[in-house]
């Protein structure tokens, strides 16, 4: 394992990284709150958006409020919240967005 100084520049260290990942779920549990009308607080990253009254209308939701950063092909495919937020950081990273150019999930 590198030290953190070690690492290649522009690439993220890993406590970096992990703070960006909360980040990101974080904002896509507050997207989740408003879809499916629960308190935020009581979404965990492990949550899987249909268990907690996803339906199909409210995914619908959920994508238009993530600026379509994610397909209903992929909401069924990463129904966890951890996984859905990989997914959306992936995606930003393979187009090369920054943070502040990243799909905005939550207003």
């Amino acid at each position: 394992m590198l030290a953190p100084e070690e690492h290649l520049a522009g690439q993220p260290g890993p406590e970096r990284a992990d703070r960006e990942d909360a980040r990101v779920e974080q904002r896509l549990a507050a997207a989740w709150a408003k879809v499916l009308g629960i308190p935020q607080d009581q979404i965990g990253r492990h949550d899987h958006f249909f268990d907690r009254g996803g339906s199909s209308l409210s995914a619908v939701k959920l994508a238009i409020k993530l600026d379509r950063a994610v397909s209903l092909k992929d909401l069924t495919l990463h129904p966890v919240l951890a996984d859905m937020a990989a997914l959306i950081d992936g995606k930003a990273e393979q187009d090369g967005k920054s943070e502040e150019s990243a799909p905005r999930l939550a207003s």
